[in-house]
């Protein structure tokens, strides 16, 4: 183990008293020289010492609530001593205690927690509300660019009955589908207002930081560009409403300027801006040639699974797995790239015989 003055506060705490009934995993001992320590563990307790006191401490990876976690290098442990002593020249006289913290390095693999078991922290919550509307809008968008899906919603949009006409229009991404599709617009009006909304509560009760004041700004932010969107479908139907692509490409631009809780959280944020500006550049050129819109999905799902990984549990996992960030990179991408081909194998014709069709809308 090692001295750290900067760690967290610990729950093993130990005194002279406890050294000397004993505490599970931990050995306190003294020093029989300078030279090093002796093989006989001695009770701490009740030590006479003039000038300098030298005492030894060993302890495993103790796994608590506290002084057991996972930084950007792996598991670690925390122990914390506190030493009572008093006076031997004046009898009663009490000196302040002195504590002292030290690290224990376990390596990158700690217990395997129950599936979900801890997860829920503010900023894990955070990235979730991040990432699942985004990844969700991804799987539709590419469904979406599927000229069998495509026409469907097209022709669901010329129903005679409303709620037929409703979906499709929900369902749409434009230029996919109906005419009046607002999938985009419903992504950022119900992507930025419940999030937004459960921010502004956590800052109005326990939590006034200007981390979470960021992540309530950046929420009501997509709140207003999807309101601003509704305001083009429905004022100016002629306009190419890119709001959505223009949105998450400022977004994910201002994360790599806020500050993360660890290395590997900020340089996943790093990549997940980097693939998050392939979305949106892709998002725009599926506005005007809609063979981009499988690869815009491909990358908007990529990116919700890194931003999903780089939150504080995600973190937690990659270090148990022993995977840095170019390999989490990797494994969010490859997945991002099964399920995006998943949906196309699903929802895409039989190219057989067939010459490939621009599923783009006339006049779209």
């Amino acid at each position: 183990s090692s001295r750290v003055d900067d760690a967290p506060p610990a729950s093993t705490i130990m005194s002279s008293d406890y050294a000397s009934s004993g505490v599970p995993g931990v050995d306190v001992y003294r020093m029989s020289s300078m030279n090093g320590m002796s093989s006989d563990f001695l009770p701490l307790a009740g030590v006479a010492a003039d000038g300098v006191f030298d005492y030894g401490l060993r302890f495993k990876c103790l796994r608590d609530r506290t002084g057991y976690y996972a930084d950007d290098k792996g598991y670690v442990s925390d122990v914390t001593v506190v030493m009572d002593t008093w006076s031997l020249k004046e009898p009663g006289v009490r000196y302040a205690p002195v504590a002292a913290t030290y690290r224990k390095r376990c390596g990158p693999y700690g217990p395997r927690p129950r599936w979900w078991g801890g997860y829920g922290s503010q900023d894990d919550l955070g990235h979730l509300a991040g990432s699942a509307p985004l990844l969700i809008y991804s799987l539709l968008l590419a469904a979406n660019s599927m000229p069998k899906v495509s026409s469907l919603l097209l022709s669901m949009s010329r129903s005679s009955r409303a709620s037929a006409r409703v979906l499709a229009s929900l369902l749409s991404a434009p230029p996919y589908g109906s005419p009046l599709g607002s999938l985009d617009t419903c992504t950022l009006i119900l992507g930025g207002l419940i999030p937004a909304c459960v921010h502004l509560n956590t800052i109005f009760t326990t939590n006034q930081s200007k981390h979470e004041r960021y992540h309530f700004l950046a929420h009501a932010y997509t709140l207003c560009m999807g309101l601003l969107s509704a305001c083009v479908r429905l004022r100016a139907p002629r306009a190419k409403d890119v709001t959505l692509p223009l949105c998450t490409c400022f977004v994910s631009l201002l994360f790599t300027f806020h500050g993360q809780r660890n290395e590997t959280s900020k340089e996943l944020h790093l990549v997940y801006a980097i693939v998050m500006g392939a979305f949106s550049a892709a998002r725009v050129a599926s506005m005007y040639d809609g063979r981009w819109g499988v690869f815009s999905a491909m990358c908007g799902a990529w990116a919700a699974m890194l931003l999903f990984s780089a939150s504080e549990d995600g973190v937690k996992y990659e270090a148990m797995m022993n995977l840095d960030v170019p390999a989490t990179a990797l494994l969010t991408g490859m997945l991002a790239s099964a399920l995006t081909a998943l949906v196309v194998c699903v929802c895409g014709g039989n190219a057989r015989g067939e010459e490939a069709e621009d599923p783009t809308p006339e006049g779209g």
